[in-house]
């Protein structure tokens, strides 16, 4: 096939989510759950943020003026789990990256 384009090259450009630990490649549409899943079955003892430090994100709730590392925690902590997601009310935002601003008193 002169000239056509490989869906071998594009599913392996999709692949853009790798395990630090095992180096086990995952499609980019992978959700935090299935990889949470290759945690607890491959890696038990090891934290989700030690697999896949550059997937973690950060959810800012302000009703309780708290920001938390991974959306399981936050979830846990609003008393809610995936399948309901975020209380209406809390305002909560997901982030990748944490930046942190300290304000100045001078």
């Amino acid at each position: 096939m002169a000239g056509g384009k490989s869906q071998k090259e594009d599913n392996e450009k999709a692949m853009s989510i790798q395990c630090a630990i095992c180096k086990q490649a995952f499609m980019c549409t992978q959700n935090e759950q299935d990889l949470m899943n290759h945690v607890t079955s491959k890696h038990s003892g090891k934290t989700f943020e030690e697999c896949f430090a550059a997937y973690v994100r950060y959810v800012a709730v302000p009703s309780l003026a708290t920001v938390f590392k991974g959306r399981a925690l936050a979830l846990s902590a609003l008393g809610s789990d995936a399948k309901k997601g975020y209380p209406k009310d809390c305002g909560a935002v997901e982030f990748r990256y944490l930046f942190l601003i300290f304000q100045s008193s001078i």
